[in-house]
């Protein structure tokens, strides 16, 4: 009883969730605009980013298709200091035809790790362009963490990475 009740509640917050996203997706509102302007609420870390290495896994149908998944590291600088890094996992979960992909990213920082997610639509092959991620929490000084981050791969061997935290 208790295993398909966590089934059935898993599966109506995944229903609630896909219907939101299709709901949002097909409403016919403004479109959204991005912005960096968010430096009064919050706490603001600024980093630059150099790739660390990664790899790719065909896990579905050949060729871009649901199930690949990318796992990667990139080095956080600042100021020219290496201070830190961050591990992402990313899965496609969704081909129609832009690839739809969810991220867990880890970035471990002097003073804890900031725990991200991003559930991201992106055409094929994805351009460079700047996105958003949820701060979903953190350990160490980051326990509770809240916020965003923003991600700007200003080209393949370079991004900067600006974390908004809520005070």
């Amino acid at each position: 009883m208790r295993k398909r009740l966590k089934v059935g509640l898993g599966l109506g917050l995944a229903g609630a969730l896909l219907a939101s996203v299709l709901g949002a997706a097909n409403a016919s509102a403004a479109p959204v605009v991005m912005t960096t302007d968010l430096s009064a609420p919050y706490k603001v870390l600024k980093f630059d980013l150099k790739p660390g290495g990664g790899e790719f896994f065909d896990l579905g149908t050949a060729g871009p298709s649901i199930g690949d998944q990318t796992i990667f590291s990139n080095f956080l600088y600042k100021n020219g200091e290496r201070v830190g890094y961050d591990a992402i996992v990313c899965n496609v979960v969704r081909m129609n035809p832009e690839r739809t992909i969810l991220c867990d990213i880890s970035v471990s920082l002097p003073d804890g790790v900031l725990y991200m997610s991003l559930l991201r639509v992106e055409p094929l092959p994805p351009p460079p362009t700047p996105f958003y991620s949820a701060i979903v929490g953190g350990s160490g000084g980051y326990v509770g963490a809240s916020g965003q981050a923003y991600i700007d791969p200003s080209s393949n061997v370079a991004h900067t990475l600006t974390i908004y935290l809520e005070r």
